[in-house]
């Protein structure tokens, strides 16, 4: 079967814009059916409300850092050919999320939150995780070589 190639850097890229894209549905769908108790993505600015541009502002943001989080998991952590190594270190962002959010006192207190908060928000990070980690580790059919190159 023939894959359809493309440089390892434009992979990085789709793959971070994606990851990030379905991260934020996913934390839409989580705070809609009440997965998740609190807007804990959206920033605690005065004049910030949760009007259409401010989501789309927002999901610019994560979209951003997700594929930044890709290029960095792609020259740090590829080299384990695996995708665990990005399970274990998106949860140890949700460790240091929760623990900052905790020293700072912010809305959300981790210690003051329900069961299934902190269960859905470390699916939704260990989902992010796996996704970018499966999708950067395992890239050999769809990079280009010599032979392909002239397939495009």
């Amino acid at each position: 079967m023939k894959f359809p190639t493309m440089s390892f850097n434009m992979l990085t890229f789709w793959t971070g814009l994606t990851a990030g894209v379905l991260f934020y549905l996913m934390d839409r769908f989580y705070t809609f059916f009440h997965f998740i108790e609190k807007e804990w993505l959206l920033p605690v600015f005065p004049d910030w409300d949760a009007k259409w541009l401010d989501q789309l502002q927002l999901l610019f943001v994560i979209c951003l850092i997700s594929i930044l989080w890709a290029f960095l998991y792609k020259s740090l952590i590829k080299k384990w050919e695996s995708f665990i190594p990005g399970v274990l270190v998106n949860v140890t962002l949700l460790l240091l999320f929760f623990i900052g959010s905790w020293l700072a006192d912010a809305a959300m207190n981790p210690l003051k939150l329900e069961a299934h908060t902190v269960i859905s928000m470390t699916s939704l990070f260990i989902l992010h995780g796996a996704f970018t980690g499966y999708s950067i580790a395992y890239h050999e059919p769809y990079e280009q070589d010599s032979e392909t190159s002239d397939a495009l």
